[in-house]
């Protein structure tokens, strides 16, 4: 996937943002910026500095699982976690975490208020 295609992809995601394309996009080329900029210094959760793709791959997911823990700890007190996917679920909805390459999430397990 070339650069431009990859933005492509991206573009089409924010199409039903509640940000405009141009504010979500510009968020993601500050990101990808200050990615770049100290990918050098990156190191996995385990300590192990990235050494391949593989590496970078797992560095991306974990930084991925970071947003994610941190936004789930700011979720309001009246979203309960689900234990059937694990994301937080508004009282008496389906989830519709977006799991990034993977999708939306669609579990409909209710989850006590």
């Amino acid at each position: 996937m070339t650069a431009t295609e990859f933005i492509a992809r991206q573009r089409r995601r924010f199409a039903n943002s509640p940000l405009s394309a141009h504010e979500a996009l510009l968020i993601v080329r500050l990101f990808l910026h200050d990615f770049a900029d100290h990918l050098s210094l990156a190191r996995l959760a385990d300590g192990q500095r990235l050494n391949d793709v593989t590496d970078s791959a797992a560095y991306a997911r974990e930084l991925a699982a970071v947003i994610e823990i941190e936004e789930t700890m700011r979720q309001p007190q009246h979203a309960a976690i689900c234990h059937t996917c694990g994301h937080p679920h508004p009282s008496g909805e389906e989830c519709g975490v977006d799991m990034g390459g993977a999708g939306i999430c669609g579990c409909k397990a209710e989850v006590p208020a």
